[in-house]
Protein backbone atom coordinates (compact mmCIF):
# COMPACT_ATOMS: atom_id res chain seq x y z
CA UNK A 1 0.00 0.00 0.00
CA UNK A 2 1.34 3.67 -0.90
CA UNK A 3 1.78 6.41 1.55
CA UNK A 4 -1.22 8.56 0.55
CA UNK A 5 -3.08 5.21 0.82
CA UNK A 6 -1.63 3.93 4.38
CA UNK A 7 -2.83 8.04 5.32
CA UNK A 8 -6.44 7.46 4.54
CA UNK A 9 -7.13 4.25 5.40
CA UNK A 10 -5.27 5.84 9.20
CA UNK A 11 -8.21 8.60 8.66
CA UNK A 12 -10.80 6.43 8.26
CA UNK A 13 -9.95 4.11 11.05
CA UNK A 14 -9.92 7.33 13.40
CA UNK A 15 -12.73 8.86 11.68
CA UNK A 16 -14.76 5.28 12.36
CA UNK A 17 -13.96 5.30 16.08
CA UNK A 18 -14.74 8.84 16.42
CA UNK A 19 -18.64 8.59 14.88
CA UNK A 20 -18.76 5.26 16.80
CA UNK A 21 -18.05 7.27 20.15
CA UNK A 22 -19.45 9.97 19.03
CA UNK A 23 -23.09 9.94 19.49
CA UNK A 24 -23.01 7.60 23.01
CA UNK A 25 -20.80 9.69 24.67
CA UNK A 26 -22.19 12.84 23.72
CA UNK A 27 -26.10 12.17 24.07
CA UNK A 28 -25.51 8.89 26.41
CA UNK A 29 -23.56 8.19 29.61
CA UNK A 30 -19.87 9.13 28.27
CA UNK A 31 -19.70 12.42 29.98
CA UNK A 32 -19.54 10.41 33.40
CA UNK A 33 -16.64 8.05 32.70
CA UNK A 34 -15.43 11.13 31.08
CA UNK A 35 -15.70 13.08 34.57
CA UNK A 36 -14.01 9.93 36.52
CA UNK A 37 -11.56 9.57 34.54
CA UNK A 38 -10.47 13.62 34.65
CA UNK A 39 -11.11 13.36 38.55
CA UNK A 40 -8.33 10.35 38.84
CA UNK A 41 -5.65 12.09 37.16
CA UNK A 42 -6.19 15.69 38.95
CA UNK A 43 -3.65 15.58 42.01
CA UNK A 44 -4.71 19.73 42.32
CA UNK A 45 -7.43 21.60 41.64
CA UNK A 46 -5.55 24.93 41.61
CA UNK A 47 -4.93 25.80 37.83
CA UNK A 48 -2.22 28.39 39.29
CA UNK A 49 0.07 25.59 39.43
CA UNK A 50 1.46 23.63 36.37
CA UNK A 51 1.26 20.48 37.63
CA UNK A 52 -2.88 21.51 37.37
CA UNK A 53 -2.72 21.69 33.45
CA UNK A 54 -0.19 18.45 32.89
CA UNK A 55 -2.80 17.00 35.08
CA UNK A 56 -5.40 17.81 32.69
CA UNK A 57 -3.73 16.64 29.20
CA UNK A 58 -2.98 13.53 31.39
CA UNK A 59 -6.72 13.51 31.97
CA UNK A 60 -7.70 14.06 28.77
CA UNK A 61 -6.07 10.87 26.81
CA UNK A 62 -7.76 8.71 29.42
CA UNK A 63 -11.15 10.40 28.97
CA UNK A 64 -11.33 9.74 25.72
CA UNK A 65 -10.06 5.78 25.85
CA UNK A 66 -12.96 5.77 28.86
CA UNK A 67 -15.40 7.04 26.84
CA UNK A 68 -14.52 5.13 23.90
CA UNK A 69 -14.20 2.02 25.96
CA UNK A 70 -17.98 3.13 27.39
CA UNK A 71 -19.18 3.41 23.79
CA UNK A 72 -18.44 0.41 22.68
CA UNK A 73 -20.08 -1.41 26.14
CA UNK A 74 -23.02 0.58 25.49
CA UNK A 75 -23.20 -0.36 21.53
CA UNK A 76 -23.14 -4.17 22.32
CA UNK A 77 -25.63 -3.63 25.44
CA UNK A 78 -28.50 -1.82 23.68
CA UNK A 79 -27.47 -3.41 19.49
CA UNK A 80 -26.18 0.18 18.30
CA UNK A 81 -24.72 3.50 19.04
CA UNK A 82 -28.38 5.02 18.37
CA UNK A 83 -29.67 3.00 20.33
CA UNK A 84 -27.53 3.72 23.24
CA UNK A 85 -27.80 8.00 22.85
CA UNK A 86 -31.83 7.09 22.64
CA UNK A 87 -31.64 5.60 26.11
CA UNK A 88 -29.51 8.12 27.50
CA UNK A 89 -32.10 10.59 26.21
CA UNK A 90 -35.07 8.57 28.01
CA UNK A 91 -33.10 8.66 30.87
CA UNK A 92 -33.37 12.34 31.74
CA UNK A 93 -36.81 12.20 33.80
CA UNK A 94 -35.67 9.55 35.25
CA UNK A 95 -32.46 10.92 36.67
CA UNK A 96 -34.23 14.40 38.00
CA UNK A 97 -37.18 12.06 39.63
CA UNK A 98 -34.32 10.34 41.05
CA UNK A 99 -32.49 13.51 42.38
CA UNK A 100 -35.43 14.77 43.78
CA UNK A 101 -36.29 11.72 46.10
CA UNK A 102 -32.66 11.15 47.05
CA UNK A 103 -32.01 15.06 47.88
CA UNK A 104 -35.42 15.10 50.38
CA UNK A 105 -34.20 11.95 51.76
CA UNK A 106 -31.04 13.02 52.92
CA UNK A 107 -32.31 16.54 53.96
CA UNK A 108 -35.02 14.80 56.22
CA UNK A 109 -32.43 12.41 57.43
CA UNK A 110 -30.38 15.72 58.42
CA UNK A 111 -32.98 17.50 59.67
CA UNK A 112 -32.76 20.20 57.05
CA UNK A 113 -35.57 21.26 54.40
CA UNK A 114 -37.33 18.66 52.31
CA UNK A 115 -37.82 21.04 49.59
CA UNK A 116 -34.71 22.54 49.74
CA UNK A 117 -33.07 19.05 49.24
CA UNK A 118 -35.42 18.55 46.57
CA UNK A 119 -34.44 21.72 44.61
CA UNK A 120 -30.69 20.27 45.13
CA UNK A 121 -31.74 17.17 44.29
CA UNK A 122 -33.35 18.23 41.02
CA UNK A 123 -29.92 19.94 40.18
CA UNK A 124 -27.83 17.24 40.86
CA UNK A 125 -29.83 14.98 38.76
CA UNK A 126 -29.63 17.95 35.39
CA UNK A 127 -26.38 17.78 35.93
CA UNK A 128 -25.49 13.99 35.86
CA UNK A 129 -27.52 14.39 32.38
CA UNK A 130 -26.08 18.10 31.85
CA UNK A 131 -24.28 16.59 28.34
CA UNK A 132 -27.51 14.77 26.80
CA UNK A 133 -29.65 17.95 27.89
CA UNK A 134 -27.25 20.91 26.54
CA UNK A 135 -26.65 18.76 23.67
CA UNK A 136 -30.47 18.54 22.65
CA UNK A 137 -30.73 22.36 23.30
CA UNK A 138 -27.86 23.15 20.61
CA UNK A 139 -29.22 20.03 18.52
CA UNK A 140 -32.75 22.44 18.44
CA UNK A 141 -31.06 25.58 18.45
CA UNK A 142 -29.14 24.64 15.57
CA UNK A 143 -31.57 22.56 13.11
CA UNK A 144 -33.40 25.73 11.39
CA UNK A 145 -29.85 27.36 11.05
CA UNK A 146 -28.86 24.00 9.12
CA UNK A 147 -32.12 23.77 7.22
CA UNK A 148 -31.73 27.05 6.47
CA UNK A 149 -27.98 27.46 5.13
CA UNK A 150 -29.11 23.77 3.05
CA UNK A 151 -32.04 25.33 1.65
CA UNK A 152 -30.44 28.89 0.70
CA UNK A 153 -26.44 27.91 0.06
CA UNK A 154 -26.98 24.05 -0.76
CA UNK A 155 -25.76 20.65 0.86
CA UNK A 156 -22.05 21.41 1.07
CA UNK A 157 -23.18 24.88 3.23
CA UNK A 158 -25.81 22.79 5.45
CA UNK A 159 -23.11 19.79 5.87
CA UNK A 160 -20.46 22.55 7.43
CA UNK A 161 -23.19 23.98 9.26
CA UNK A 162 -23.78 20.65 10.87
CA UNK A 163 -20.05 20.04 11.65
CA UNK A 164 -20.31 23.78 13.47
CA UNK A 165 -22.92 22.81 15.92
CA UNK A 166 -21.25 18.85 16.41
CA UNK A 167 -18.20 20.29 17.49
CA UNK A 168 -19.95 22.55 20.39
CA UNK A 169 -21.08 19.75 21.29
CA UNK A 170 -18.04 18.10 21.51
CA UNK A 171 -16.37 20.90 22.97
CA UNK A 172 -19.15 21.09 25.39
CA UNK A 173 -19.42 17.49 26.78
CA UNK A 174 -15.41 17.54 27.46
CA UNK A 175 -15.30 20.55 29.36
CA UNK A 176 -18.15 19.39 30.95
CA UNK A 177 -16.61 16.68 32.66
CA UNK A 178 -13.86 18.36 33.49
CA UNK A 179 -15.95 21.00 35.07
CA UNK A 180 -17.42 17.45 36.82
CA UNK A 181 -14.46 16.37 38.47
CA UNK A 182 -13.91 19.65 39.37
CA UNK A 183 -17.05 20.75 41.25
CA UNK A 184 -19.39 18.13 40.67
CA UNK A 185 -22.73 18.12 38.82
CA UNK A 186 -22.70 22.22 39.25
CA UNK A 187 -19.91 22.48 37.94
CA UNK A 188 -20.41 20.17 34.84
CA UNK A 189 -23.20 22.47 33.67
CA UNK A 190 -20.83 25.65 33.97
CA UNK A 191 -18.15 23.28 32.12
CA UNK A 192 -20.65 22.30 29.18
CA UNK A 193 -21.50 25.97 28.86
CA UNK A 194 -17.77 27.37 28.26
CA UNK A 195 -16.83 24.64 26.31
CA UNK A 196 -19.71 25.00 24.06
CA UNK A 197 -19.04 29.17 24.11
CA UNK A 198 -15.66 28.73 23.38
CA UNK A 199 -15.92 26.36 21.14
CA UNK A 200 -18.19 28.36 18.91
CA UNK A 201 -15.77 30.89 18.67
CA UNK A 202 -13.08 28.48 17.17
CA UNK A 203 -15.77 27.53 14.61
CA UNK A 204 -17.03 31.04 13.57
CA UNK A 205 -20.40 32.06 13.44
CA UNK A 206 -23.77 30.46 12.23
CA UNK A 207 -24.64 30.76 9.00
CA UNK A 208 -28.22 32.64 10.33
CA UNK A 209 -25.74 34.72 12.94
CA UNK A 210 -23.76 36.08 9.77
CA UNK A 211 -27.23 36.36 7.36
CA UNK A 212 -28.13 38.57 10.05
CA UNK A 213 -25.45 40.78 10.42
CA UNK A 214 -25.15 40.93 6.68
CA UNK A 215 -28.94 41.96 6.79
CA UNK A 216 -28.13 44.58 9.51
CA UNK A 217 -24.67 46.19 8.11
CA UNK A 218 -26.88 46.63 4.35
CA UNK A 219 -29.94 48.21 6.85
CA UNK A 220 -27.23 50.61 8.15
CA UNK A 221 -26.16 51.77 4.96
CA UNK A 222 -29.19 52.22 3.29
CA UNK A 223 -30.30 54.21 6.33
CA UNK A 224 -26.95 56.19 5.97
CA UNK A 225 -27.21 56.79 2.11
CA UNK A 226 -30.53 58.45 2.89
CA UNK A 227 -29.80 60.84 5.64
CA UNK A 228 -26.49 62.22 2.99
CA UNK A 229 -29.22 62.59 0.15
CA UNK A 230 -31.48 64.52 2.38
CA UNK A 231 -28.98 66.60 4.43
CA UNK A 232 -26.11 66.72 1.78
CA UNK A 233 -25.79 70.33 0.30
CA UNK A 234 -23.82 69.53 -2.21
CA UNK A 235 -25.75 66.40 -3.66
CA UNK A 236 -25.79 67.07 -7.42
CA UNK A 237 -28.98 65.46 -7.33
CA UNK A 238 -31.27 68.61 -6.37
CA UNK A 239 -29.62 70.92 -9.32
CA UNK A 240 -31.09 68.35 -12.31
CA UNK A 241 -33.57 69.03 -14.45
CA UNK A 242 -37.09 68.37 -14.26
CA UNK A 243 -38.72 66.81 -17.42
CA UNK A 244 -41.87 68.72 -17.93
CA UNK A 245 -45.11 67.26 -18.47
CA UNK A 246 -46.54 67.77 -21.18
CA UNK A 247 -49.16 70.41 -20.14
CA UNK A 248 -46.45 72.09 -19.10
CA UNK A 249 -44.48 72.03 -22.12
CA UNK A 250 -47.29 73.23 -23.56
CA UNK A 251 -48.39 76.16 -21.31
CA UNK A 252 -44.41 76.94 -21.91
CA UNK A 253 -45.08 77.00 -25.86
CA UNK A 254 -47.81 78.98 -25.51
CA UNK A 255 -45.97 81.91 -23.46
CA UNK A 256 -42.96 81.79 -25.67
CA UNK A 257 -45.05 82.21 -29.31
CA UNK A 258 -47.69 84.43 -28.04
CA UNK A 259 -47.60 88.08 -29.17
CA UNK A 260 -51.30 89.00 -27.21
CA UNK A 261 -48.75 91.53 -24.38
CA UNK A 262 -51.95 92.06 -22.26
CA UNK A 263 -51.71 88.43 -21.12
CA UNK A 264 -48.04 88.79 -20.12
CA UNK A 265 -47.77 90.00 -16.73
CA UNK A 266 -44.35 91.76 -16.96
CA UNK A 267 -46.12 93.68 -19.55
CA UNK A 268 -48.96 95.13 -17.45
CA UNK A 269 -46.36 96.14 -15.19
CA UNK A 270 -45.14 98.21 -16.94
CA UNK A 271 -47.74 99.44 -18.52
CA UNK A 272 -48.56 103.38 -18.78
CA UNK A 273 -51.30 104.71 -16.88
CA UNK A 274 -54.22 106.14 -18.65
CA UNK A 275 -55.44 109.70 -17.36
CA UNK A 276 -58.84 111.06 -17.81
CA UNK A 277 -58.43 114.74 -18.35
CA UNK A 278 -61.84 116.88 -18.45
CA UNK A 279 -61.88 120.39 -19.10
Amino acid sequence: MSGIGKVVSKFYGYAKRGINVYAPTVFGTGQDVMAKAYKDALTTKNPLKGQFWQDVWTGTKAAGNAAEKNALKETAKHGSFWKSSFNGVKTIPKKIAQGWKVGGYKAAKNGKSVIMGNIKGIFKGIGKRMPVIGSLLILLGELPNILKATKEEGIVQGAAETAKAGARLAGGTVLGALGTALGGPIGGIVGFIVGDWLTSKVVGKSYSERKFEDQEEQAALTQQSETYNVYNPYNTNMFQPKTPSPQELAMYQQLLYSNNMNNDFMANAYKQPQFNIQA
